[in-house]
């Protein structure tokens, strides 16, 4: 957060259709101000109305990183892109919000937090509508989904114990 205005400065990696809606979101808080977007294909002429006087559209992650200053980046762009996006975002002191699916391995996903608890950075995976494509295809979204089940159903799970573990191994996926 800036300190002279306890408002986190944020920036948006990726202004599709998801990315859209981000920016809606994002728009409705006072606790938060979009500083810029980056986008290769991005128009500013169309972004313009979405948002706040001083935010720069940009075409790339580096120039929203140097131009913009943001204390957030949210990456919203296709699953391949996530990890590099997100290392490039850490490096540049930036903590991170990654749209699901986190990323498309758990070694990707295991470099990512790596990456930022060296820095002292934050990284939060978009995790509302975890069960809708793509994310319920992704190897790192499916061990977050069966630690999150688990974890919400542990008693539901223990008292499936007596079964049979052909049967209960349901529970376990």
């Amino acid at each position: 957060m800036s300190a002279e205005t306890s408002v986190v400065r944020v920036g948006l990696i990726g202004v599709g259709k998801m990315g859209l809606h981000h920016l809606k979101a994002m728009a409705a808080t006072p606790l938060a101000r979009i500083v810029g977007v980056a986008d290769p294909a991005a128009s500013e002429d169309d972004l313009r109305p979405l948002l706040p006087a001083g935010a720069v559209v940009v075409k790339s992650a580096a120039e929203l990183y140097a131009q913009a200053k943001p204390d957030v980046v949210h990456i919203v762009t296709p699953p391949h892109t996530h990890e590099a996006l997100a290392l490039e975002a850490i490096a540049a002191g930036c903590h991170v919000y990654i749209e699901k699916p986190f990323t498309p391995t758990a070694a990707a996903a295991a470099r990512v937090l790596d990456a930022a608890r060296a820095r002292g950075l934050k990284v939060c995976a978009g995790h509302q509508v975890l069960f809708e494509a793509p994310a319920s295809k992704s190897p790192s979204s499916t061990a977050l989904k069966t630690r999150s089940w688990r974890s919400r159903n542990s008693r539901l799970a223990r008292s499936l114990a007596w079964m049979p573990a052909a049967t209960s191994s349901a529970c376990d996926r």
